[in-house]
């Protein structure tokens, strides 16, 4: 099921939006900025449902801040706000908003939009392939083709997070503080040597003939076809 996390502080939204999407979606909610930078530090839900003025800050500023995490983690955003102005709604557009609602609202109009972008999504982005190596983003499954036998990787939900976001950028190179930033969430503290072991982990169990994960010398990891001239070098 689907995970939507509205970002508001009203109760009577929350029950309402609860209640007409029980059957359709599991919804969360951050009633203040910080609340949702929690929630976000260690999940990565489908939908954001995002009130751009709240007590402790500006919609506008949050998006802008996490952006990038959004962007990389295909996490779609839809505002819902009293501010009318056609500004708030361009500024909204252009940093990537798929819709923005105006309350008060009728709830029916509502929920029909939240449930045409989780639709949209789910229809482009089921499967992907990278040569031998296919992703079933719904039940998080990665398996690798060895000689005309696909075989399962057995990765953890950290691993799992690592491989999907440097296949989806080939050839990029992440450094460790992107990496921890995207992977593990932008308020958690924890040393570089961390990332360098999960990659080490991740980087045996990958047995793709086709790709390997490249380190960069003094800058990071990379998601990288195999040439003949490329050894993998040991983690900086």
């Amino acid at each position: 099921m689907d995970n939507v996390l509205l970002i508001d502080d009203d109760s009577e939204i929350f029950n309402l939006v609860k209640s007409y999407g029980r059957d359709s979606f599991e919804l969360h909610q951050g009633a203040s900025f910080k609340a949702a930078s929690d929630y976000l530090a260690t999940n990565t839900p489908d939908l954001i449902v995002l009130e751009i003025e709240l007590g402790d800050g500006s919609g506008i500023d949050f998006f802008m801040k996490n952006r990038a995490r959004l962007e990389e983690q295909d996490i779609s955003v839809l505002i819902l706000s009293r501010n009318t102005q056609l500004q708030k709604k361009l500024e909204s557009f252009e940093l990537g908003a798929l819709d923005y609602i105006e309350k008060p609202f009728e709830p029916m109009e509502f929920m029909a939009r939240i449930k045409g972008i989780l639709k949209r999504k789910q229809k482009s982005a089921s499967i992907f392939t990278k040569k031998d190596i296919t992703v079933e983003l719904q039940s998080n499954k990665v398996t690798i083709d060895l000689e005309g036998k696909k075989t399962r990787l057995d990765l953890s939900p950290l691993e799992y997070k690592l491989l999907i976001l440097m296949m989806k950028h080939e050839e990029r190179v992440f450094s460790r503080e992107q990496l921890m930033d995207l992977v593990w969430g932008p308020d958690l503290i924890m040393s570089d040597r961390t990332v360098d072991q999960h990659i080490s982990k991740l980087r045996k169990k990958l047995t793709s003939n086709f790709y390997h994960i490249k380190t960069e010398h003094r800058l990071g990891y990379s998601f990288s076809l195999i040439s003949e001239n490329t050894l993998t070098k040991a983690p900086f």
